[in-house]
């Protein structure tokens, strides 16, 4: 294979580095020269997609992946991202159990709900999948996790895995059953403190919230920087809470979606209070699917009450119902009228039947 050596290498990197997401393209360049190879296939294999259905696609991929790491195990090395999608019932597979143990390089981790299947029930899984997947959560480079639609996930596998800086929990519950770890392995290294936080529907994870509450959790969001919630129900909205009072010295930035069609019983207002926020300095909030009736109700009490106190806010965006020319003018004043959003930058999308928005600030 020829070679080029005059051309620096971090030359030819940072040309292949802007063909990051042209996997095609970037195969091509892995045979063009051995200065090309190395750097190719680390963009090639960076991110990797494993789905552990029977489907015949999915087995003749991962018959074809497992083909070319055993012809070439240091491929990889390279893998930083695995996205990982297992059906709700599991079928022993001695491929992926093959592969699994050699990507404990891996820096981000997602795990999804394969084909149809709406939920994974953690012990629906054979005990080599969950161990290996225990081992992956362990990985002392993994800082960034996802789990979708995973329930009864021991939570003592979770909570040991200290190196974690940013999670996403979406329709997650944990289970208190097993109260040691399948491996007896200790506590990955790390500080333990979360830095950015989401999830949707937060009353599955009741569990997790208190044991995280005690000072001997080894996973805190004591020092939480970023939050991002979905609310779907009313019982969301204490866990929510919960949340947001642990992390009130910390937060930085809070973004809330509300499901309006869940939030309301007859006229209770739904409330939560960021009064308490000490370093809250952007906050979104969307009621998309809300009633002009039911944001008018909320808008008033929330401006006046459960505001950050301590004037550190910049900017408030609020995500609207469509509204006619006299609400958007009524909402104004309401945010005109807060003395805690005299120094912020107040934005309201205005979500139209026609699609477009219209942005209104209180000085309008």
């Amino acid at each position: 294979m020829p070679t080029i050596p005059e051309l620096p290498q971090d030359i030819i990197n940072s040309i292949l580095s802007e063909l990051h997401d042209d996997k095609p393209t970037l195969k091509h360049c892995a045979l063009v020269a051995w200065s090309f190879r190395t750097e190719s296939q680390r963009h090639v294999y960076g991110t990797i997609s494993i789905n552990l259905s029977r489907e015949a696609q999915h087995i003749a991929r991962l018959h074809d992946l497992h083909g070319i790491v055993k012809n070439n195990a240091m491929l990889l090395t390279h893998v930083r991202c695995l996205h990982l999608y297992i059906p709700a019932i599991d079928e022993k597979n001695t491929e992926v159990l093959a592969i699994l143990p050699m990507l404990r390089q891996i820096r981000k981790l997602d795990s999804h709900v394969s084909g149809r299947d709406t939920a994974i029930y953690w012990y629906h899984l054979t005990e080599a999948l969950r161990e290996h997947l225990y081992l992956l959560m362990q990985s002392p480079d993994l800082v960034d996790i996802g789990l979708c639609s995973v329930s009864q996930i021991p939570l003592s596998c979770f909570t040991r895995c200290r190196q974690l800086q940013s999670v996403t929990l979406s329709w997650v519950s944990f289970s208190l059953e097993d109260t040691k770890p399948l491996i007896p392995t200790p506590p990955s290294h790390g500080s333990g403190e979360l830095i950015f936080l989401r999830v949707c529907t937060p009353c599955g994870i009741l569990n997790l919230l208190d044991a995280m509450s005690h000072s001997d959790c080894p996973l805190t969001i004591r020092h939480l920087s970023e939050l991002d919630i979905s609310l779907n129900h009313k019982e969301d909205v204490p866990p929510c809470q919960t949340i947001l009072n642990m992390c009130a010295e910390s937060l930085e930035s809070f973004t809330v979606s509300l499901d309006g069609y869940y939030m309301f019983d007859n006229d209770e207002v739904f409330a939560l209070d960021l009064s308490k926020m000490r370093s809250l300095r952007l906050l979104s909030m969307d009621f998309t699917r809300w009633s002009p009736s039911a944001f008018f109700s909320w808008l008033p009490i929330f401006v006046s009450k459960y505001l950050p106190a301590d004037g550190r806010l910049e900017r408030l965006m609020l995500t609207g119902p469509g509204l006619s020319e006299d609400q958007r003018r009524s909402m104004s004043s309401v945010l005109a009228g807060g003395t805690r959003l005299l120094a912020v930058q107040v934005e309201f999308t205005c979500w139209e039947y026609q699609g477009h928005s219209v942005i209104v600030t209180p000085t309008e």
